[in-house]
């Protein structure tokens, strides 16, 4: 394609042909590698071929008739011509002449006419100011473009590119198709498009000339004819004819023919014509069909507040279950609601109650006769047990000596005492749980007896009473308590089970003394029933707290001859009494004195020698046989009732030797001296 001035030329494929010069080589013209001739840019072309000689061979290249303002040399196969802007044509014949030869390209070039491709905008209105014009081959800025809307030219044409020219919309009085065409200057070639031209929004096309709508109606641009005239939004009627408002409370959002529609709810609408309504205030508003004024919307369900104006929810706690003005209401007693808005409160669960306008579950608290626990909110207060208040409080247990077999008591007085003088203990649920109560015995606990004076029972069943111990009294019937068995005063005792302080005496072996206190007998007494005896002198002796005359004992030197007169007698001869009611004999050999009271009153008969006591044995004259005494011979003397010095004659043989411990024969009884300081008798043994 190769361009110059204002066209454009392309290349054919056609092959030259030359008319060879008798004296050179015929040059040859082939194809134009160039494959566009641009009108507004190019200024040259190239001649390709061969045999075009050297530059010193002068080269004349002619487009048609026009010689090429310039012919220039480049190679021998090259040669670029710039043309005269009046070449025209689809087609021309381009010629070479080298020297005198000439080669030729018949048709070898084809011009692009101009071609438009859209007008935009695609309508032409009265409103229009400028319209631009897009195609190719426009030629470039140098060219005179020259534009037309039907038989006017536009007011001015501007060239913007090769492809694309503006055109100033003349001030047009008809309406219709017209057509548009753009002429090049210099090319004697035009482009022609049909283009609408239309009326304006709101008009018509009548008689060739554009006229408005009827009332409340509006066409489209370019409107042709009076059905093009739709009733607007707003307005309702049939198209083409005059369209009315809608009322107030109705309304119509589309355009074309139609009946207004009444506002739906939530909606209201104070105006006529309108495409739309109003949304009722807030968004917890409603409205009926086709309301008109802003006070006919009104609260939902849930939120309250005068109708028209803002709707507030309901507070927790607190409900509205209706639309409309009235004020939110509190929860009932028993019911709760822990949201804002609410239509309905929720109950309590199963056997508890709140407070009016309780704000959560929590505020519901158990019935008087249930409980709460850990599986379930509220339970039934067990058999035995009560509660008689409402809220979070433990069951309370029936108390000692009361009974109940009711569930969900609520009531203290529920609990039953047990009959009689029965007791029971803390939550017991049955009659039967009920024994005879401590101070009482039997095994019917509606027949209980009380213990008697001088028992007592600590603990409730069919137990029997207890004794008092020994030493103690009580005078109470009906004792529950072992310290109420009280001790005998005085040290005194008593038998188990004593009645009454009567009863308590000193023991035996004791003695109520002047100071009213009990005693122990002293020795050579014998006591009972709190009195003290004194032996008889036939047995004069007893030990500290002998309780019998029993216990009065024969004295030293007597002994008992009756177990059942208790009589005592003074030992006889050859033996020793040591009291205790005891008697014992000296021994063979031996005798002793009347009223001897030990083995050492005891001694040898005559002829006879031996320890204290015995055993005696035949005596040898001059020998004392067996020192076995204890003691000097006035001890061995002693057992014969003599007290003090007692003066022996011993023999020569005995002389310088110890005679203690030997009994000796006397050949006659000792005379007694009556002196009351001492006894002093002289013996001479043989």
């Amino acid at each position: 394609m190769l361009s110059r001035g204002c066209q454009s030329m392309r290349l054919s494929p056609q092959s030259p042909s030359w008319q060879p010069p008798a004296m050179c080589v015929v040059p040859t013209v082939t194809t134009d590698v160039n494959t566009t001739f641009n009108l507004s840019i190019s200024s040259s072309f190239a001649f390709r071929g061969s045999s075009w000689s050297a530059s010193d061979v002068s080269m004349a290249a002619r487009l048609a008739s026009s010689a090429c303002q310039m012919t220039l040399w480049v190679s021998d196969t090259q040669v670029e011509c710039k043309p005269q802007a009046s070449v025209l044509g689809s087609t021309t014949i381009a010629k070479l002449t080298a020297g005198i030869l000439v080669g030729t390209a018949s048709a070898s070039f084809s011009f692009n006419q101009p071609q438009i491709f859209l007008v935009a905008p695609s309508i032409v209105t009265f409103e229009t100011s400028t319209a631009q014009i897009f195609g190719v081959n426009f030629g470039g800025p140098s060219c005179s473009q020259s534009a037309r809307l039907g038989d006017t030219a536009c007011e001015a044409t501007v060239w913007v590119s090769e492809t694309s020219v503006d055109c100033t919309v003349p001030r047009i009085t008809r309406g219709g198709h017209l057509s548009i065409s753009l002429s090049i200057v210099g090319s004697d070639v035009h482009a022609t498009s049909d283009l609408p031209f239309l009326c304006d929004p709101g008009l018509y096309m009548s008689a060739g000339r554009c006229v408005s709508c009827p009332t409340g109606s509006e066409s489209g641009a370019g409107g042709m004819r009076l059905q093009d005239c739709q009733c607007i939004a707003g307005f309702s009627g049939q198209n083409g004819t005059t369209c009315a408002p809608c009322n107030a409370g109705t309304y119509k959002s589309f355009v074309g023919s139609g009946e207004c529609t009444r506002c739906s709810r939530g909606a209201y609408l104070n105006v006529v014509g309108r495409s739309a309504c109003f949304t009722c205030p807030g968004n917890n508003s409603d409205s009926h069909l086709g309301t008109v004024e802003v006070e006919g919307c009104y609260c939902i369900a849930g939120y309250t507040g005068p109708n028209g104006g803002h709707c507030g929810a309901c507070a927790v706690g607190t409900y509205k279950a209706g639309n409309g003005s009235t004020p939110c209401m509190q929860c009932a007693a028993g019911t709760w609601l822990n949201l804002t808005g609410g239509t309905s409160c929720r109950a309590c669960p199963t056997h508890s109650i709140s407070a009016a306008g309780a704000p959560s579950i929590s505020f519901c608290l158990c019935n008087a006769g249930y409980t709460s626990s850990e599986n379930n909110p509220c339970i039934e207060c067990a058999p035995g047990t009560f509660k008689e208040v409402t809220g979070p409080v433990a069951c309370t247990k029936c108390g000692a000596g009361f009974y109940s077999g009711i569930k969900a008591a609520a009531l203290k007085e529920l609990c039953i005492a047990c009959p009689g003088s029965s007791q029971s203990m803390e939550g017991s649920t049955a009659v039967t749980d009920c024994s005879c109560a401590p101070g009482f015995f039997g095994s019917n606990p509606a027949a209980c007896r009380r213990c008697s004076a001088g028992t007592y029972k600590k603990v409730a069943g069919p137990g029997t009473c207890t004794l008092c111990r020994a030493g103690f009294f009580s005078e109470k019937v009906g004792a529950a308590l072992e310290s109420e068995c009280l001790p005998c005063p005085g040290n005194a005792s008593s038998p188990e089970g004593s009645q009454h302080v009567d009863e308590c005496a000193c023991g035996p072996g004791d003695y109520v003394a002047d100071n009213g206190v009990c005693t122990a007998c002293e020795e050579g007494f014998w006591c009972a029933w709190g009195s003290r005896y004194r032996c008889p002198r036939s047995r004069p002796d007893s030990a500290s707290g002998s309780i019998s005359i029993l216990d009065c004992k024969c004295s030293k030197g007597y002994f008992l001859i009756d177990d059942i007169y208790q009589l005592c007698q003074i030992c006889p001869v050859s033996h020793w009494c040591p009291g205790n009611n005891e008697i014992h004999d000296c021994g063979a050999n031996t005798r002793s004195l009347y009223g001897s009271t030990m083995a050492s009153d005891c001694e040898c008969l005559q002829g006879y020698a031996g320890p204290v006591g015995g055993p005696c044995e035949e005596f040898v004259s001059g020998f004392l046989n067996e020192a076995v005494g204890d003691g000097t011979m006035n001890s061995f003397l002693s057992g014969l009732g003599i007290e003090g010095t007692l003066n022996v004659l011993v023999p020569a043989f005995l002389q310088g030797e110890t005679a203690t411990g030997y009994s000796v024969n006397l050949p006659d009884p000792p005379t007694v001296s009556q002196d009351p300081e001492h006894v002093s008798t002289t013996l001479e043994l043989a």
